[in-house]
């Protein structure tokens, strides 16, 4: 699409983009008009203001960025910049590019690692490439926080690098070393003293060593992944001739949502509000047609995701209900906390920008009491605020939960029972949205852990009952779950679900009742919807067909509902589905709850 034609869509993304919003406010006036009209009309000047601004953004641009056969500059338009110009944005739209593609390396956190492989394992960048982030995120971000009129007017100037480190992957990496031993046999014919010529047997054992990395860890805008290995060794040929590979391969791949996500986090640290996500995520997909978005946009155009999420590290169960019972309140509750606060502990630091800390993210001035406050909840460096007869002289929350001692936000027991009683001080058993209110006062907060408790809260889904994602009689298995050679890398890697091969457009339906939580496109799985069905359970529908999907974000669906159709997109040698069980966020095989 040409820049004039970005231009032009980002003219329609807006309509669009205002329109739903407007029709969503007037259903929930209409609804409440006579006891709460006052607020309303507060957000309807709001709502109009924002319209004026973005219809500014789109339509009421200065004169001067007309340039270059009358075409305006995309990725920003400020009055105060008569330098910019089309040129210009060809050299952002190759910047953003260049960082989806190949990382930003200035260092390993940020960098996509080295190019060059070594036999039988992907090489670093390979490796990165999987997490990408889409350039026209980067863009889209990039665009509406740099602007003087939608975003914080203080960086006005496009920064893909600033942006790039607010949104894009973050990768911890480790040493790795793949051990090729080589044995040949060979026979060649020696003469002995007497003149009689004879085979002797020549064997040569060859080792090789190659050093390499592998990652651990991807801290994604929208969710964190850790991987796990284990040692395998595989040998080819026979016992005069083998070659013997011994190297590391992925034991297991677990996948935490952010919530909520580092996007929703960089616009809010900039001014604007968890919405505006949104109005990034319309950009992007004007900047590049084919960039579906995981942050819910709830357009009802079958594309977008959702920041709710039913998986729950199984470790911590047992210290939330130890806690709940302690303090009488439900369990749930503290899940979400945790899950909103630091992704359930996987945040790289547990500090926020305010000075929250721990597991659960308590004020200093909180954990320890009020009266030690010296301005903006925290508390004076020289205080331990682990310190029992300090936490009891200020009224403080902290709470000693494994006997050590201390009251130590840093250990997850202490920070879970503290959560615990901190809510149910403040009257959770009463008014649940009043008492996590106080824990955060923005209203997106609490609408997010609210909606997190009702996920979590429901039962686990009846797995009899449960309806094949493909008819019987349409598909044969073509691959298990388990180790396997890749088809397309030839790289022997974990396959975490079962595939089904059938026809293309085969429909594709719900084994169980459940909502709709995804609805886009991942790395290798392509066309991809994701549906949690409560109690810990999701499953994953991989290679859809395109312009199949039939399900929205935030969808009810019940057992046996189409859902799409079977394809071939993404990573896939031919027409299959993919599909998986995730329990508590481990993908387990299928097979063990369903008959293939």
């Amino acid at each position: 699409m040409s820049l004039e034609g970005l231009f032009q869509a980002g003219k329609s993304a807006a309509k669009k983009y205002m329109a739903r919003k407007l029709a969503k406010l007037g259903k929930k006036i209409a609804k409440k008009l006579i006891i709460k009209l006052l607020p309303y009309i507060l957000i309807v000047a709001a709502v109009l203001i924002a319209f004026l601004s973005i219809y500014s953004l789109f339509f009421g641009a200065p004169d001067d960025f007309k340039k270059e056969s009358g075409q305006m500059a995309i990725f920003t338009t400020d009055e105060h910049d008569p330098e910019w110009n089309l040129q210009k944005d060809k050299e952002l739209q190759e910047k953003y590019i260049q960082l989806s593609e190949n990382g930003l390396g200035e260092s390993d956190e940020y960098s996509f690692g080295s190019k060059k492989g070594v036999p039988y394992q992907e090489s670093p960048f390979e490796q990165a490439t999987t997490y990408q982030i889409s350039w026209a995120l980067i863009a889209a971000a990039d665009r509406v926080i740099g602007d003087p009129i939608v975003g914080d007017g203080s960086t006005r100037k496009p920064d893909p690098e600033r942006t790039y480190k607010a949104i894009g992957p973050r990768f911890t990496w480790k040493d790795t070393v793949v051990i090729v031993e080589t044995k040949t046999t060979t026979y060649r014919t020696v003469t002995d003293d007497e003149g009689n010529d004879t085979q002797e047997r020549v064997v040569n054992v060859d080792t090789q060593k190659y050093k390499t990395k592998l990652i651990t860890t991807v801290d994604q805008y929208d969710q964190t992944v850790n991987i796990d290995y284990r040692t395998e060794t595989v040998q080819t040929g026979d016992s005069d001739n083998y070659t013997k590979v011994t190297a590391e391969v992925q034991s297991s791949v677990v996948s935490t949502p952010r919530v909520p996500d580092r996007l929703v986090t960089f616009l809010i640290d900039h001014g604007l509000i968890e919405d505006d996500a949104e109005f990034v995520v319309e950009l992007a997909k004007v900047y590049d047609p084919l960039y579906v978005g995981f942050p819910g946009s709830g357009d009802g155009n079958g594309q977008g995701g959702s920041y709710v999420n039913g998986q729950i590290p199984p470790e911590f169960i047992p210290i939330y209900k130890a806690a709940a019972k302690k303090y009488g309140i439900p369990w749930y509750a503290l899940a979400a906390i945790h899950n909103v606060e630091t992704t359930f502990s996987t945040d790289p630091t547990m500090v926020s920008s305010v000075g929250a800390v721990g597991h659960l993210q308590f004020m200093p001035a909180t954990w320890v009491g009020w009266k030690y406050e010296i301005g903006g909840g925290l508390v004076s460096d020289s205080l331990d605020i682990t310190d029992l007869n300090v936490i009891k002289a200020g009224g403080g929350y902290g709470v000693d939960a494994n006997g050590d001692g201390k009251a130590d936000p840093w250990d997850i027991e202490d920070a879970i029972f503290s959560a615990a009683n901190y809510l149910s001080k403040n009257g959770y058993n009463k008014n649940p949205a009043a008492a996590i209110r106080l824990y955060n006062h923005a209203d997106w907060y609490v609408d997010k852990v609210l909606a997190l408790i009702e996920l979590y809260e429901k039962p686990a889904p009846l797995w009899a009952s449960a309806i094949h994602p493909v008819d019987k009689d349409k598909y044969r298995v073509s691959s298990l779950f388990g180790y396997r050679i890749h088809p397309i890398t030839n790289v022997k890697t974990m396959h975490s679900g079962i595939d089904l091969a059938a026809p293309a457009g085969t429909p594709v339906k719900a084994p169980l009742d459940g909502v709709v939580t995804f609805v886009g496109t991942k790395s290798g799985y392509g066309n991809t919807i994701i549906i949690d069905h409560g109690g810990g359970f999701q499953t994953l529908y991989g290679h859809l067909l395109d312009s199949s999907t039939l399900v929205k974000n935030g969808q009810q669906v019940t057992a046996g509902e189409q859902i799409a159709g079977v394809g071939s997109t993404g990573k896939s040698t031919g027409n299959h589905l993919h599909f998986e069980i995730i329990e508590n966020g481990m993908k387990i095989d299928p097979k063990t709850y369903m008959t293939f």
